[in-house]
């Protein structure tokens, strides 16, 4: 364990993401213990900040920072897409925690708290949500590349993800169009967002289970490519080309062809 920690690129990420987990619990407890102050401005930037910190850790071991050049822009678009799915899912619990609170409350100062909040998760779900759609079509064509690929365990997977998004979104666009312009003047408008915000939870649930299945699995760019003739890798070093192709590329024998180049092409 020593060994992997200290020797590896995933244990030297994983002990830093280790220890920024560890910050935000001490700046939570501080909050915790100072909670007659209002949180400073600080305070809000150090914990958003170190919280970006732990999603970018898991960006730079993920299939997006193992697509030979693509990595740095990969990596961005995969922060990108797991800061859109934080602003979004992640602010659901809490949006279903403040309507649990809300129930016994009466309706005219429940409609005003709500009328208030709504509107801004509204634009963070709607920022969020954007984001997720651009980057999530950016890590599809990387990770896919052909149609055949959908076809394998990662692209059932992904299908699998994007039909629960797309429930997901539903939901929500029910919330946003119907449910939040009744607030206020609707008695059941209330309950209504809340059993809606809750389904929105748990098909949350089922999109965060499915992620983690596809971080499981080959990228189906690469079981099609094999499936297609074997795996093929291509690498520039110091001008010479280096190009290797592993049939069939699967477990047990395989043929291993390695063939050098030179800036003209000629065969070193």
């Amino acid at each position: 364990v020593g060994d992997l920690l200290t020797g590896t690129h995933w244990g030297a990420l994983w002990m830093w993401r280790a220890g920024l987990i560890v910050a935000l619990v001490a700046l939570m407890a501080y909050r915790w213990r100072a909670e007659q102050r209002p949180p400073s401005s600080l305070w809000f930037a150090s914990m958003t900040l170190l919280s970006a910190g732990v999603l970018l850790t898991l960006c730079l071991v993920s299939h997006a920072a193992a697509t030979a050049g693509l990595e740095r822009a990969l990596v961005l678009t995969d922060f990108m897409h797991l800061l859109g799915a934080a602003g979004w899912i992640g602010g659901l619990p809490y949006l279903v925690g403040l309507l649990v609170a809300l129930r016994g409350v009466n309706e005219p100062q429940r409609g005003r708290v709500l009328k208030a909040v709504i509107p801004r998760f509204s634009v963070v779900a709607l920022l969020g949500g954007g984001e997720l759609l651009v980057t999530g079509l950016l890590s599809t064509w990387a990770q896919v590349t052909v149609l055949a690929g959908l076809t394998t365990p990662y692209g059932w997977a992904l299908i699998a993800k994007l039909g629960v998004v797309g429930v997901l979104a539903f939901l929500a666009a029910l919330n946003l169009l119907w449910v939040r312009p009744k607030l206020g003047s609707t008695p059941s408008a209330a309950l209504w967002l809340r059993r809606l915000v809750i389904g929105e939870v748990v098909l949350a649930g089922l999109v965060v289970a499915s992620v983690a299945v596809l971080t499981s699995l080959e990228p189906a760019r690469q079981t099609a490519s094999r499936e297609a003739g074997g795996a093929s890798f291509a690498e520039s070093v110091q001008g010479t080309n280096i190009a290797m192709t592993i049939t069939p590329g699967t477990v047990g024998q395989n043929k291993i062809e390695v063939t050098l180049t030179d800036r003209l092409g000629k065969p070193i």
